[in-house]
């Protein structure tokens, strides 16, 4: 160092100089803004970092910030759910951000049972609807706002009435005695919608139990149908599954948002119905091809016109009509999503409805820095509705008849009452009369919900707690007048039906989550979940009432009492539960799931089964020779996959499996005297019915993520 300065002299300004330009180069200014989304919403805890240091802050609860960096220095802006954002400071003071959103086709993440996989990822075959997608056509229940938009997944209509019940049957029917519905997984819940299970019973379809959710609630729905996706819910995967996500709250200002709509309803196609005078004439060509005289002479027909339409009689133009409020959103920490909506659907029949009132409140509450969230996702729903006997079949079915009822027969007589003209010569009806003068109401209250508590243990590791409750209260009243068929024939009829459900499950998951060189991705799910349920049900009917007016009578004024009819049912299901993600260099993808279940519905020699299922995937787009081909500008997304699994269908009425009692009557001496003898033989190897599934398809991505396709080619074969 001393033969460095020795015989070297310095020039003092020349020192001066580059003091001053090291000064001015490193000078400190405060920069501030605002960071929103594409909506103008404050993003509240964006990390504002100097690229290259360690030096940062984050925006506040107004999703502002101000920091002191220096002019040459690079701002990089970073939120979960958003792309990041670089911007060098140069000679600016003020910089504001708007941030977009990452949810792009082949990064957005997909909802699987315990967890979630990225799009592009997936070696499962699955159907993705977002919200926005169900809200533009107005519907009673979200099972109507799939159909038409899932391959492989056929929707019918089992009832036409407002809040009717429909048929899902996803890649068709696997099962011949036990239900073909799909599981649905509402904010991981799982509920099994058998509509006569959670409804009032009566001679007609039931009601859609799905009809409690709000389609406005929803953020994404996920169809499940290859046992790769399904067979982490083993016994109840075999018929698909549908996870079913509703919206959550975001970090930043409060949004408050209104959706409405209205909208009229009409038969596409009306039956053309015969008029009177045609239908004189027919009869009387009826008649003398038979051998005999004329009915009806000429001026008979040209007074009678056109008659009775009893179609018309008994229809309407219906109207749907929904309105939602929402408010969203929250802090750092806290983040909010309320709701409350109405929906009333006023039915095509005439005197029938479908009302809905519910609330939503999602609330997720970040503490202990972070490494915890406390989550809430709960609904309640009052639903009631008006019926009309369309469903039954014969006598007393309203459209049944309607059809095949006499046009020459006026709806009511000279002195206002109502006509009942023959029906097939086997019995007299008028349908409006059924229509209008029955009483048939359902009030239903349910309250559907999640609370659960995930732990961030290390990183990458993280253990989830959650308590899932479901509980139903349906009351039904029937009663039918002298006007109706029923009341003439049973000196007028009330009914009284009630039924509660109460389903509990409490689960444990594991879920770890790690990248090994860069290159190597794994995923691992371990968890434990118990599941009970007890329905139990009431009904009672009485005849011989004193009056035609529903609210001036009781049961007990019935002078005919029938027999009452009640139960109760309980079941439990206990499992547990593993599945291995890996991916290897972007291109290799490998899944392996198991779940064993063990359920009270079987035999003592059969409680427990194993349902495993292996997929793997290759991402062609990612491969060097793909990229340098000219394809590559022509795919975004290019992945093929195949799938073999073991799913189960536990879907059968509880206590089959042992002896069972029921009420019998025997005549004892001259005495009818009750007893019981047993219903069915017990059975302790009743076993679970299993569905194999083999699944071979391709995922592609063209024009810019403008063209999506998924082509599946499957096997299914259910045994036992």
């Amino acid at each position: 160092m001393a033969k460095f300065f020795k015989g070297r002299s310095f020039n003092p300004l020349l020192i001066l100089f580059l003091l001053f330009f090291s000064m001015i180069s490193n000078a400190q200014s405060v920069i501030s803004g605002k960071v929103t989304d594409l909506e103008n919403g404050e993003l509240i805890g964006v990390s504002v970092q100097v690229k290259g240091t360690n030096q940062g802050t984050s925006t506040d609860s107004k999703g502002t910030y101000k920091i002191s960096v220096a002019s040459k220095s690079t701002l990089v802006f970073s939120y979960v759910g958003f792309e990041p954002q670089e911007v060098i400071v140069g000679n600016q003071t003020t910089i504001n951000i708007v941030l977009e959103s990452s949810d792009n086709n082949l990064s957005e993440v997909v909802v699987m049972g315990y967890g979630t996989v990225k799009k592009s990822d997936l070696t499962a075959s699955v159907s993705s609807i977002k919200g926005d997608v169900i809200k533009e056509f107005p519907v009673a229940s979200i099972d109507q706002a799939l159909q038409g938009r899932v391959a492989g997944v056929q929707i019918t209509q089992s009832s036409s009435a407002p809040g009717g019940g429909l048929s899902v049957r996803v890649r068709g029917s696997n099962s011949i005695l036990s239900g073909s519905e799909p599981l649905y997984v509402i904010d991981g819940l799982p509920i099994y919608p058998d509509n006569s299970a959670v409804g009032t019973g009566g001679n007609r379809q039931a009601a859609s139990a799905l009809a409690m959710l709000n389609p406005n609630d929803i953020e994404s729905i996920e169809v499940l149908k290859d046992a790769s996706g399904t067979s982490i819910y083993g016994s109840r995967g075999a018929n698909g599954v549908v996870m079913i996500t509703t919206k959550r709250g975001k970090s930043g200002s409060t949004k408050v948002s209104y959706d409405g709509s209205f909208s009229t309803q009409t038969m596409a196609r009306p039956v053309e119905m015969l008029r009177a005078d045609d239908y004189m004439r027919y009869i009387n060509r009826l008649e003398v091809s038979q051998g005999g005289n004329e009915r009806y002479n000429a001026s008979q027909i040209s007074a009678i016109g056109a008659g009775t339409n009893w179609l018309d009689e008994i229809t309407r133009t219906g109207s749907i009509q929904s309105h939602q409020v929402s408010f969203t959103g929250g802090t750092k920490n806290t983040r909010y999503s309320v709701s409350g909506n109405y929906l009333g659907n006023e039915g095509i029949i005439k005197n029938t409805n479908f009302i809905r009132y519910g609330a939503r409140v999602n609330l997720d509450n970040d503490f202990l820095n972070g490494k915890a969230t406390l989550s809430n996702s709960w609904s309640f729903t009052n639903s009631n509705s008006k019926n009309v006997p369309t469903d039954r079949g014969g006598p007393g079915g309203i459209i049944i008849t309607a059809l095949g009822l006499d046009p020459t027969v006026s709806v009511y007589d000279q002195a206002g009452q109502y006509n009942y003209p023959s029906y097939d010569g086997r019995f007299n009806i008028n349908p409006l009369a059924e229509a209008m003068e029955g009483v048939d109401r359902d009030i239903t209250n349910r309250l559907l919900g999640t609370t659960a508590m995930t732990f961030k243990i290390i990183e990458g590791l993280t253990f989830k707690t959650s308590l899932g409750l479901d509980l139903v209260n349906a009351n039904r009243t029937s009663f039918y007048n002298k006007n109706t068929r029923l009341g003439r024939q049973n000196d007028r009829e009330l009914g009284r039906f009630s039924r509660n459900v109460n389903n509990l499950i409490f689960e444990n998951v594991f879920n770890y989550n790690k990248t090994i060189a860069k290159v190597h991705n794994i995923g691992v799910t371990l968890g434990h979940s118990n599941q009970r349920e007890i329905n139990s049900f009431l009904g009672i009917n009485t005849w011989g009432l004193p009056s035609d007016d529903v609210n001036s009578i009781n049961l007990q004024n019935g002078a005919k009492p029938q027999i009452p009819f009640s139960g109760r049912q309980q079941w439990a299901l206990e499992s547990l539960i593993g599945r291995v993600n890996y991916s290897a260099f972007d291109k290799y993808l490998l899944t392996l799931t198991v779940r064993r279940d063990g359920s009270s519905r079987f035999g003592p020699n059969n409680k427990w089964a194993t349902f495993p299922s292996a997929a793997v995937g290759w991402k062609i787009i990612n491969e060097d020779f793909f990229q340098n081909s000219g394809l590559s500008k022509i795919f975004s997304d290019l992945k093929l996959r195949a799938s073999y699994g073991i799913t189960g269908n536990s879907n059968i009425p509880p206590y089959q499996s042992v002896s069972g009692l029921r009420t019998f009557n025997y005549v004892l001496g001259d005495q009818l005297a009750a007893g019981y003898a047993a219903s069915n033989i017990p059975n302790a190897d009743l076993k679970w019915e299993s569905t194999a599934m083999l699944d071979l398809g391709l995922n592609a991505t063209l024009l810019n993520g403008k063209l999506d396709i998924a082509a599946d080619w499957f096997s299914t074969k259910t045994t036992d």
